[in-house]
């Protein structure tokens, strides 16, 4: 699937240790992106023909972000599938209301990815936070979730299709010993 990644700003409401760009509550390196930043991209796209699938929206927190749903809605209307990653906590909260109306107006095409660090919670804490694992879990109730660790489904009754490659999103294991993909300032 061809898919473009925003990233909406590198304020987040949690300080993980392990975060790609340094994400915390206090740093505001990389001011908001606005809708209408947003826009002007997804208007070059459908100019230039792309075959671009889906807009992807990551952080910071995503939904930290004062003008996230106007940024999903935008793109769901121009008819693109949208995958916002989160932490699944309080910011997200907030929108929920303004979520579920962008569930039932565009259905499937809307996946919110609850970022999980482990299988087990004593480890996704020790990375994300305490407190930070039973709403990751419960975070899912009506938006079709995608999540990146399938042995939990089961156990924690999370109705995802292994096999649908829309709606399960693996990311590799990071760590410092493993030799994976880096996120730069050059991709």
């Amino acid at each position: 699937m061809n898919t473009l990644w925003f990233t909406t700003g590198t304020l987040c409401n949690l300080s993980c240790e392990h975060c790609y760009i340094e994400s915390t509550p206090t740093n505001d390196r990389l001011v908001y992106l606005s809708a209408g930043e947003v826009e002007s991209y997804l208007e070059e796209i459908a100019g230039l023909g792309l075959p671009t699938e889906e807009i992807g929206f990551t952080g910071g927190e995503p939904f930290m972000n004062p003008e996230i749903v106007a940024t999903l809605e935008a793109a769901l209307t121009r008819d693109h599938r949208v995958l916002v990653l989160t932490n699944g906590m309080r910011p997200m909260l907030r929108h929920a209301p303004a979520l579920l109306r962008l569930r039932n107006r565009f259905g499937e095409r809307l996946a919110i990815s609850v970022s999980l660090d482990h299988s087990r919670a004593a480890e996704h804490e020790s990375l994300r936070g305490a407190k930070s694992w039973q709403p990751a879990l419960a975070r899912r109730a009506g938006l079709r979730p995608a999540d990146s660790r399938p042995r939990l489904f089961a156990e924690h009754g999370i109705g995802i299709d292994a096999t649908d490659a829309v709606a399960l999103v693996l990311f590799p294991e990071m760590g410092e010993r493993l030799d994976v993909s880096e996120i730069t300032v050059d991709c």
